[in-house]
């Protein structure tokens, strides 16, 4: 197996975390949804054969992202201080189902298998995977915060939710919410960037209930405790005390008050590593075991219920993915000096190739671009044009277009297309640089080489060419078109063949276009 990385009555269960990963404030619960699974008339694959060959299953994912009403802004959970821009999201979907992945190959073994203290079980190994199917955003802050109506986000965005799981990036009104999911059915959501959530999460999708509840598997650990809290020499059997039947979300650190009470309170359980579970269904962190139970009852569900949501099984090669969004803030913007498209989602492939069609007539779509297939991670695809000329390749505004994105790996390669009309190009003409793209030029004048010094304050589309206000035949390309990430440049630049006198650098950068001289000696 090739590793390649671009990136009956339904229950909703709901992921409580605080913060702090030892806090013991976790709570759960439950509610019902009418959703109905229909078994298929048959299963669609031998669990018995996947689970002892483990032979990759892969199942497919929908991402959805929330940005303000008006399309801008980043996209933010109360749960995590990450901030994840719009131009990020593509990538960060591909990240983390990858990191995801990672985890579930790489089974561990479950920790205090039979109870406290006792021995570790042998780990089998996993084989169930995701691959991203489509990336989606929504303009409506409002709805961010609705992660717990899970019936109302599947109901207004949920994408094939009868192929494929859908997962939202939402948070909660509880503030100690992590996430939320339809045990069996196909709509989660998640309140972290944190791929053990995702994991949890999407596994409540495929059946499993919490390790700590009965979930129909002996083998996953029920690790409970009573615990003097108030330190009054009492156990309060109030469900609101939390004393009785307690468990550990995660190792207490051993400098902490409750590791190091006051006589003659007890040592908290939590401070032994003898309680610790460390399930993929638990509340601990990590939680990256799975045993062989419920291995088996996910590999039964798929095979009985969701055998749609499959996008394959085994292979030499993971499945391939090809992903083509456009970030909402480029959507609603009113002057376009660029037209992009994000890949930064697709999956599973090691090339791929951009090609664009006129689709004036969609049966018959004409080519008019193409590249070579390209080696490494697809991230962005913009179109352009000359500096105050129209778009490249004689692309007319208000025409019908299509983005063809194909990949391919060393066993197969498919294609997603993306239809597009282009609007009015609109350069935006700034002779000198505001604060957000600091540049200076040195040495200034220059006779053999120049170094192109600049900041940016933000991820970018940024292009730099020469030209000379006498020979305006005269262009240099320093740097083609390209997505830059925030930092500090320094491009070195040969200028021997260069015209003497005054020469322009013309830097563009996010659609607006600024200037800056240079004497050529």
């Amino acid at each position: 197996m090739k590793n390649i990385f671009n990136f009956g009555i339904v229950t909703i269960l709901l992921f409580f975390h605080n913060q702090n990963i030892n806090a013991q404030n976790s709570e759960c619960s439950v509610l019902t949804d009418p959703v109905q699974a229909v078994a298929a008339s048959e299963p669609c694959f031998n669990v018995d054969s996947i689970f002892e060959n483990c032979i990759p299953i892969y199942i497919k994912v929908n991402f959805h992202f929330f940005v303000n009403d008006d399309c801008s802004g980043d996209v933010s959970l109360p749960l995590d201080p990450t901030i994840v821009k719009q131009e990020d999201a593509a990538g960060w979907a591909g990240y983390i189902i990858y990191r995801a992945n990672e985890d579930l190959a790489n089974n561990m073994a479950q920790l205090n298998a039979s109870g406290y203290n006792t021995s570790s079980s042998s780990p089998h190994c996993n084989p169930i995977r995701f691959v991203i199917s489509g990336l989606y955003f929504h303009c409506n802050n409002s709805d961010k915060f609705d992660g717990y109506s899970l019936s109302y986000l599947s109901s207004k965005y949920a994408i094939n939710s009868n192929s494929e799981l859908n997962v939202f990036m939402a948070s909660f009104n509880h503030t100690s919410t992590s996430g939320a999911a339809f045990q069996g059915g196909s709509i989660s959501s998640v309140n972290r960037f944190d791929w053990q959530v995702l994991n949890h999460e999407l596994v409540h999708n495929l059946s499993l209930g919490h390790s700590f509840d009965p979930d129909g598997c002996d083998d996953t650990p029920k690790l409970t405790f009573d615990y003097d809290l108030n330190c009054d020499g009492q156990i309060s059997s109030n469900p609101v005390d939390k004393e009785k039947e307690q468990t550990c979300f995660g190792l207490e650190p051993s400098n902490s008050i409750k590791c190091n009470p006051p006589s003659p309170c007890p040592i908290y359980h939590c401070c032994d590593q003898g309680w610790i579970n460390n399930n993929i269904m638990s509340y601990n962190s990590p939680n990256t075991a799975w045993t062989n139970c419920q291995i088996l009852k996910t590999l039964e569900h798929i095979s009985n219920l969701k055998c749609e949501y499959i996008a394959q099984i085994g292979g030499n090669c993971p499945p391939l993915s090809a992903i083509i969004i456009r970030q909402p803030k480029d959507i609603v913007k009113t002057k376009h000096c660029t037209y992009c498209f994000d890949l930064g989602a697709s999956m599973g492939y090691n090339q791929y190739k951009i090609e664009i069609y006129d689709n004036i007539n969609p049966s018959s779509p004409s080519i008019i671009h193409t590249t070579n297939w390209l080696s490494g991670l697809a991230k962005k695809y913009c179109i352009s044009g000359p500096i105050l000329g129209n778009w490249q390749d004689g692309m007319l505004p208000d025409h019908p277009y299509l983005i063809k994105l194909i990949v391919k790996n060393d066993c197969s390669e498919t294609d997603k297309s993306f239809p597009f009309i282009l609007p009015v190009r609109d350069c935006t003409i700034v002779g000198v640089p505001n604060e957000d793209y600091k540049i200076s030029l040195s040495p200034n004048p220059a006779s053999d080489y120049l170094i192109i010094h600049y900041e940016l304050e933000e991820t970018a589309e940024v292009r730099i060419l020469v030209t000379h206000p006498m020979y305006t035949s005269f262009n240099y390309t320093v740097t083609s078109l390209m997505s830059q990430n925030q930092g500090i440049y320094n491009v070195n630049v040969p200028i021997e063949s260069f015209y003497p006198g005054l020469n322009v650098i013309i830097f563009e950068v996010g659609g607006i276009i600024f200037t800056k001289t240079f004497i050529k000696q």
